[in-house]
């Protein structure tokens, strides 16, 4: 029920996640446990509205609050981002569990140098080869933004994502699909698998295609990263901290390979 302190503790999962519309949780209880890592990715901007627009509206109904304060509860802020800039007593939690080692060594090298992740994922000799990677030749892209797509990137993905549902070595592994940029180019992905792969099939593997954020909070045994971008691509570096936490997502994902 909507009463203040209905309970003695919240737990807040995945806070990265939550956007500012969720400091309601703090009036349900007394004490608040935040869970969340501010190099993952952070909400979405809201659908049909400018960054502009919010911030106006930040100005209207926040006056009350010095505008360093009140530009926190901003677009892209969060539950998390919101509550560490204001709360000292921390609990790093370091051990990975999920990853085989050599898979979480670049995230851990990228975005968490002052405290190094520590792999403990027990495993033996006959494991499959953690990290893989494919030059498409004759990789290109079209269109920009959301609608840009390398359709021969993503042909030879397919091919390979099928293959390896063919081969025994990867008999009852779960399969997943992480698109770096451009929802088109993850519905073009998607389509050539359904042309591919049968929906009960697809369903056993728990094939799923998206972006980072979309697998925010979520893995497979095997995953695949399309990386979209070409010689013919025309973007700015994506090298801002947006970009940052969609690539530590993305790298993060995946268990086996």
């Amino acid at each position: 029920p909507p009463v203040q302190n209905s309970f003695d503790v919240v737990i807040v999962d995945e806070a990265s996640q939550a956007e500012p519309s969720s400091l309601f949780l703090l009036w349900l209880a007394p004490r608040v446990i935040v869970v969340g890592d501010d190099r993952q990715c952070a909400p979405n901007l809201v659908p049909q509205e400018s960054e502009e627009r919010v911030l106006a509206r930040l100005d209207s109904y926040l006056t009350d609050l010095p505008i360093h304060v009140r530009n926190n509860f901003g677009p892209g802020s969060s539950l998390f981002s919101l509550l560490r800039s204001r709360y000292a007593q921390r609990v790093r939690l370091r051990e990975h569990f999920r990853s085989m080692p050599e898979i979480i060594e670049w995230s851990s090298t990228q975005f968490y140098r002052d405290t190094p992740l520590v792999p403990v994922r027990q495993f033996g000799a006959d494991r499959l080869k953690p990290l893989r990677s494919t030059f498409v030749s004759d990789a290109a892209t079209a269109g920009t933004g959301t609608t840009l797509v390398n359709e021969a990137e993503a042909h030879a993905l397919v091919d390979a994502l099928c293959a390896c549902v063919a081969d025994q070595d990867y008999e009852g592994l779960t399969f997943g699909v992480v698109v770096l940029q451009s929802q088109a180019h993850a519905e073009f992905i998607r389509a050539r698998l359904a042309e591919r792969i049968p929906a009960e099939q697809r369903e056993e593997l728990r094939l799923r295609v998206g972006t980072p954020a979309d697998f925010q909070g979520d893995e497979r045994d095997v995953v695949f990263v399309s990386m979209v971008v070409a010689a013919t691509s025309v973007t700015n570096a994506l090298t801002s901290a947006r970009w940052q936490r969609s690539f530590n997502v993305a790298a993060s994902r995946a268990r086996d390979q």
